[in-house]
């Protein structure tokens, strides 16, 4: 099962209605055929492995990370309810929002298309009004353009068939996913931003370990065999004596924020892309040297270690890292003017081998670089503040 797009509508805090795709658009050479992942027997539908997000501070890149990351637990069979991302809706009471997922499952591309409103009471209650299951058969083989065309969909089922059996704020999905013996993988490190924690307890691949920090020897974690917890931890530096620690977390006294960051997210990259499914960062670059976060980018495009088609989907503040990535089609700027604008790259750029650092770093993008007035009026007050201080 892997998810082709999604559009996103009457969503209060977008400005016009959202659309993100996970398929490689069109002008695909055969050295971007050497990193996509292939889903037809004809070899014409491909799906991009990285997916970024970009823009300034505030320019909604957590909410739209959200918004995906919302979309792709329903589709586990998660309730509504139960998905700490639904706060990124931010619906009003009464007020509905529609979502179509588009998704490939062997050569069929399936449109899961539903209606979600809030309690009449609170926006913190969500549940479906609508939904509906619909087939394009053998689509994945057919001309690309026609993919999303809604002529050639026949409806499946609806939600009132199955009704008796549903919770409110479960999704009809649950009936698919049991049918085809399918499920969705998704690792989620939206929350571990600021987080200078593991959240993976595993046997990290002494590869790994050299990798990140060269001085460290080993690491190994005692599970306890009947609660599954971690009852020590054992950290030995080169040349040093061991060091035993009680809990996992006590870690960051000992090891940089970098480190500890990368090891969970390398091995859930590893994980992700034997499933075939998507790991979800906010921030990539966040504790991480740029090579790191590049190695990270590569790992996804490298056609011998991802060989199932896992996705990487990141947000960055970070323009060089945008030059990991060869594509245009997979990159989407994020802006805010009162209301959030996502558009996606190569709609706005005309060449996808201009250096898209130096665009973002330029401002030639509206919504890429800091104004210069802002910026000299911080100058000016921190001046004046100087001025008015005895030092």
């Amino acid at each position: 099962m892997k998810l082709l797009r999604i559009e996103y509508d009457d969503f209060v805090h977008f400005r016009t209605p959202t659309t993100i795709d996970f398929y490689a658009d069109k002008n695909i050479t055969q050295s971007d055929k050497d990193k996509l992942y292939s889903l037809s027997k004809k070899k014409n539908v491909y799906l991009n492995n990285v997916i970024a997000l970009t823009g300034l501070n505030a320019s909604g890149k957590t909410t739209m990370l959200s918004m995906i990351l919302f979309v792709i637990k329903y589709l586990r069979n998660i309730q509504l309810n139960q998905i700490p991302e639904k706060s990124a809706l931010r619906l009003l009471p009464d007020h509905e929002v529609r979502i179509k997922v588009y998704f490939a499952q062997n050569q069929d591309i399936w449109l899961l298309d539903s209606v979600i409103r809030a309690d009449h009471s609170s926006h913190d209650s969500l549940c479906f009004v609508s939904e509906s299951l619909s087939k394009y058969k053998n689509g994945i083989n057919k001309p690309k353009y026609s993919m999303f065309e809604h002529g050639n969909y026949h409806q499946v089922t609806d939600r009132s068939e199955m009704s008796e059996y549903l919770a409110p704020d479960a999704s009809m999905i649950v009936h698919f996913l049991n049918t085809n013996n399918v499920q969705i993988y998704v690792s989620d490190y939206l929350n571990y931003t600021n987080h200078n924690i593991l959240k993976l307890i595993t046997d990290f691949p002494e590869e790994l370990l050299e990798y990140l920090d060269p001085s460290i020897e080993y690491l190994r974690f005692e599970i306890n065999s009947k609660t599954r917890i971690c009852d020590g931890v054992r950290l030995k530096f080169k040349n040093c004596e061991e060091i035993l620690l009680s809990s996992p977390d006590q870690l960051e006294a000992y090891l940089s924020s970098g480190t500890i960051k990368g090891l969970g997210i390398f091995v859930s990259a590893v994980i992700t892309m034997i499933n075939g499914g998507y790991l979800v960062v906010d921030e990539l670059e966040n504790h991480f040297n740029a090579q790191i976060s590049a190695s990270l980018i590569r790992l996804f495009y490298d056609p011998k270690i991802n060989i199932n088609g896992g996705t990487l989907i990141f947000s960055t503040h970070y323009p060089l890292l945008l030059d990991q990535i060869d594509r245009l089609d997979c990159i989407y700027l994020l802006q805010n003017k009162n209301l959030i604008f996502a558009s996606r790259m190569d709609h706005i750029l005309p060449r996808k081998d201009i250096k898209k650092s130096d665009i973002f770093i330029s401002g030639y993008l509206e919504g890429t670089a800091p104004d210069y007035l802002p910026y000299r009026n911080l100058v000016r007050a921190l001046i004046f503040r100087n001025s008015d201080q005895k030092i």
